[in-house]
């Protein structure tokens, strides 16, 4: 029996070995032991709560900084979620919690907004439909927006300026979107591959973009990628260390880091954040165009 337990052993040393000389190539590491890159985070066999701040209400990053959305990554794979906007996600509220609570927050969060833009769209359309049907009965002469408007974007009134449609067209339209919409169900984000890549010199891009995959009619094209070009090193805030990137104000004399902002929890011994490089095991293949070595 005991020459069986050993033979088993020595299987699962080996395959244990095996596997480990075929280890994810991406994860190769570049950095010094108190040192990190986000591309090379974003590839570690660990989850990883990213938060992504567009922020106006302060001025550099700090507790009350807004958090817009979340990524969360792991083994080079990420999902995109939004964060509530109503109240405002304060960074130094959410740092508060443990890992696990906040995971499950940022779940309950992303559905909240998908059930808050939805409720929006349906209540829009509702008004563009009111707005339609009294175009139809007074016609374009007499209907006036600023009087008439039950609300919406006048749909039917662009159209008919736009496009010379007619209010019944219009109409049609507009209910087909409204039944679109009532048909529509969240769902939770897909998992992705993590595409941060360098877009210029010190420049690296990453897909922000949270797609609920609305009907057509209500799709938009903002967000879909954040731009960093500078390193935020770790910070406190409400007792964590934070560090990540930013972007640079062109506008701006300051080399200060300014929004947006791409953060997470680092532990203590992180004392400097670098930038990908190109050629980095971690996002080489990302990169759109080749770059020499070294670059």
């Amino acid at each position: 029996m005991r020459k069986y337990i050993l033979l088993f052993a020595s299987l699962v040393l080996m395959i244990t070995l095996a596997s480990c000389s075929k280890s994810n190539p991406k994860q190769k590491k570049t950095t010094k032991d108190d040192e990190m890159k986000v591309g090379e985070m974003m590839q570690e066999n660990k989850e990883h709560v990213w938060f992504l701040l567009h922020n106006s209400k302060t001025d550099s990053l700090e507790s009350q900084s807004d958090v817009d959305e979340f990524i969360i990554t792991k083994n080079g794979k990420m999902k995109i979620y939004q964060a509530k906007t109503i109240p405002s996600q304060e960074l130094g509220e959410l740092l508060k919690k443990d890992e696990k609570s906040l995971i499950s927050e940022i779940k309950e969060q992303d559905k909240w907004y998908y059930d808050m833009k939805s409720s929006q769209m349906y209540g829009d359309t509702e008004a563009d439909i009111e707005n339609a049907k009294d175009l139809k009965k007074e016609g374009y002469d007499k209907y006036s927006p600023s009087q008439d408007s039950h609300g919406g974007s006048d749909y039917a009134v662009i159209q008919k300026e736009l496009k010379n449609k007619s209010p019944e067209e219009s109409l049609k339209e507009l209910k087909k979107n409204k039944k679109d919409l009532e048909n529509h169900k969240y769902k939770a984000p897909k998992s992705q591959k993590v595409d941060l890549r360098s877009v210029g010199s010190s420049q690296l891009r990453i897909s922000t973009n949270r797609d609920f995959n609305f009907p057509k009619a209500f799709q938009t094209n903002d967000g879909e990628y954040n731009t960093f070009s500078n390193t935020i090193n770790p910070i406190k805030i409400n007792g964590k260390k934070v560090a990540g990137l930013s972007a640079i104000d062109e506008e701006n004399d300051s080399t200060e880091p300014t929004d947006p902002y791409l953060v997470t929890v680092v532990d203590d011994n992180i004392k400097k954040v670098s930038l990908d490089k190109p050629t980095d095991p971690a996002i080489k293949d990302n990169q759109k165009f080749k770059h020499k070595k070294g670059s």
